[in-house]
C-alpha cells in the first residue's frame, strides 16, 4: 500500500490503468474507476454516485469484514473498461456545426 498525494488528472488516470485495485474516500476516484472497470473500496458509509456499485465499487462503511472481503477477492470486481460512444470533442464539433450550416 502506498498514500500518496494528490495527482493530476494525466498522472492519476495512469495510475489507476496500472494499478491491481484502488482504496479510496472520494467518488470521483468511484467514478473514474469504474470507466476504466479497476475495482475499488470506498472508505465511506455512502456514496452520492452511483457509477460502479455493485460492479467494481464496495462502500466499506468502514466494516472489517467488508474489507477483508474485497481485499481478498478484488479481482472478482475487475471488469473491462467501459466503451463510450462519442468523445467530448466529437460533441462538440457536432454542436457547433449547425452553427455553420445556418
Amino acid at each position: 500500500i502506498e498514500l500518496r498525494q494528490r495527482y493530476d488528472y494525466f498522472k492519476f488516470i495512469k495510475l489507476i490503468i496500472h494499478s491491481d485495485l484502488v482504496i479510496s474516500d472520494g467518488g470521483s476516484n468511484q467514478e473514474e474507476c469504474y470507466y476504466l472497470g479497476k475495482p475499488v473500496l470506498l472508505f465511506r458509509n455512502v456514496s452520492e454516485r452511483n457509477e460502479g456499485i455493485g460492479l467494481n465499487a464496495v462502500i466499506s462503511k468502514f466494516d472489517r469484514e467488508i474489507i477483508l472481503n474485497f481485499v481478498k477477492n478484488y479481482k472478482d470486481f475487475t471488469k473491462p473498461a467501459l466503451k463510450v460512444g462519442n468523445n467530448p470533442s466529437d460533441l462538440i464539433i457536432e454542436s457547433c456545426k449547425e452553427f455553420i450550416e445556418m
